[in-house]
């Protein structure tokens, strides 16, 4: 929470557990990134002061953002695409990420609290949630991954995250999870905001690129530049549309409305990654009776327990959004549900509101159903908490 010389949301960090990691050695070169792009405004910090083009930062400082991205360039050679509200320290083996995504592009290893990541040229994304979980998804190339307690490193052998999966750890550094990506899940980075506007392309890019038209070929275009080539179109007709709308809204008098759930509001991209079967599946033999009707009646059925979702009042007008995955599954007695592996997936660029989305999906899933027996022993879900403030 902000408190004493906090600057627009912005604040120090101090990293005792991992000062093993992070502080300076004689003879061991520092971390060093320059800013080669600002994204979404000014809101980019180097130790909470304002960031400019091509300043460099360096071991111990402190890189953060507000509601901006930006691009680093590390002195190695690796790129490194920062989203909005992350904070990250540059070290000397690694960068700390302490909250918010990072994309890296290159040879440039990483720290999490509860992780260290080892790479010789990749592209990775690292993300750490509001209760210091991490995700891990490795896009393409292999990285590899050792558990931390208190700095100090607990897993052996190596774990070795392959490209095309994503790991989940809690903060206390357990494996809650490891996934296969879909091309579904590749498609939504592609046109996220960690590619989406950047001027300049990837270190790896051209590996990424490959991976992709070897892969995931259904991805037009076969690579990360035409993909937010794409994006940047639907951007500005999406702008264009705003505009129109804002227009139409102006004599209107100032509301916050909180819309329903994914049930009353429903996405081309499933959480769960076994939806695009029970699709087809569907398709060949329609009835209430297929697994895909069945998981689209649970999840509209479970769509009213969010409706009486108390939404903070954003600090501007307009249209916010936070998105928040889970895992539902059945309890040992088999009469109700147990969710875990939250994980905010889509930010509102409002941290009040994805601090309240979180908890609220957390606190509302004691509530749930258990889901249907066709998936199994748990589903993949999400919630949309959709704020329109006018």
């Amino acid at each position: 929470m902000p408190g004493a010389g906090h600057r627009n949301g912005v604040r120090s960090l101090a990293v005792p557990i991992l000062a093993s990691l992070l502080l300076a050695a004689p003879g061991v070169a520092q971390q060093r990134a320059t800013i080669e792009a600002i994204l979404d405004g000014p809101e980019l910090y180097i130790d909470q002061a304002q960031a400019q083009l091509q300043q460099q930062a360096q071991s111990p400082q402190v890189i953060s953002t507000g509601r901006s991205r930006g691009q680093l360039g590390f002195s190695g050679g690796a790129t490194g695409r920062i989203n909005r509200h992350s904070l990250m320290q540059l070290g000397q083996r690694c960068f700390l990420l302490n909250r918010g995504e990072l994309l890296i592009s290159g040879r440039e290893g990483g720290c999490t609290r509860s992780s260290r990541l080892s790479v010789r040229g990749t592209n990775y994304l690292l993300a750490v949630d509001g209760q210091e979980e991490t995700e891990l998804a490795v896009l393409e190339g292999a990285v590899d991954l050792e558990l931390l307690h208190n700095g100090v490193v607990v897993s052996d052998p190596l774990t070795r995250v392959l490209a095309g999966q994503r790991l989940r750890l809690s903060a206390a550094g357990e494996v809650l999870s490891l996934s296969l990506l879909t091309t579904a899940d590749y498609a939504r980075v592609l046109q996220g905001p960690l590619f989406r506007d950047f001027p300049t392309p990837l270190a790896d890019q051209p590996q990424l690129e490959r991976h992709l038209r070897e892969h995931h070929p259904s991805l037009r275009g076969s690579g990360a530049g035409a993909a937010a080539a794409e994006q940047r179109l639907r951007s500005m007709l999406a702008e264009i549309r705003g505009m129109h709308a804002d227009l139409d809204r102006r004599e209107r008098p100032a509301t916050v409305a909180a819309a329903g759930p994914a049930g009353a509001e429903p996405e081309p991209l499933p959480a769960d990654p076994r939806a695009a079967l029970w699709q087809r599946q569907h398709a060949a033999a329609p009835g209430p009776g297929s697994c895909w009707s069945q998981v689209q009646a649970y999840t509209a059925a479970i769509a009213r327990v969010y409706r009486d979702w108390q939404a903070p009042r954003p600090s501007r007008k307009g249209r916010f959004i936070t998105r928040v995955d889970f895992d539902i599954g059945r309890s040992p007695a088999g009469t109700g549900a147990t969710a875990a592996n939250f994980l905010i997936t889509e930010r509102s660029g409002e941290e009040a509101q994805d601090r309240s989305a979180f908890a609220e999906a957390r606190r509302k899933s004691r509530e749930l159903p258990a889901p249907p027996a066709c998936v199994g022993n748990s589903l993949r879900l999400y919630h949309r908490f959709i704020v329109d403030y006018f």
